[in-house]
């Protein structure tokens, strides 16, 4: 009786150690689940973080794409003024070597004119 008391004691120290092991082994699982879930988490928060980043940058670049549009149209704008600009300054020139050219035929007949007149005054 004795020996099967020590029997089923013996059988159910290692149905207890068996089943501590067991704990100790799903106590170590969960734990690395945790671990698992841990560096997950702070992945997936890294990448977050990465995607505001990101959408910061695309969103300033819609700034800056928005802004050289309005740069680039003022620009040609500004460019068409200077065209016209130019334009009118060319049509002025142009007036103005017409003016220069009767200006110059003007004075060549003047001197003609004298020197018609000093010639008479001579003869006379």
């Amino acid at each position: 009786m004795q020996d099967s008391l020590e029997e089923t004691k013996q059988e159910l120290q290692d149905k207890i150690d068996r089943l501590n092991h067991d704990f100790s082994h799903e106590k170590i699982k969960i734990s690395n689940q945790k671990i698992e879930t841990k560096l997950k988490d702070l992945d997936l928060t890294e990448k977050k973080k990465n995607l505001l980043e990101l959408n910061e940058r695309i969103k300033n670049n819609k700034e800056l794409e928005a802004e050289q549009k309005k740069l680039q149209e003022e620009y040609e704008l500004q460019l068409q003024e200077i065209e016209k600009l130019n334009q009118k300054i060319k049509t002025k020139e142009k007036n103005l070597n017409k003016f220069n050219k009767n200006l110059e035929d003007q004075k060549k007949q003047i001197k003609k004119k004298m020197i018609n007149m000093n010639s008479s005054e001579v003869d006379k």
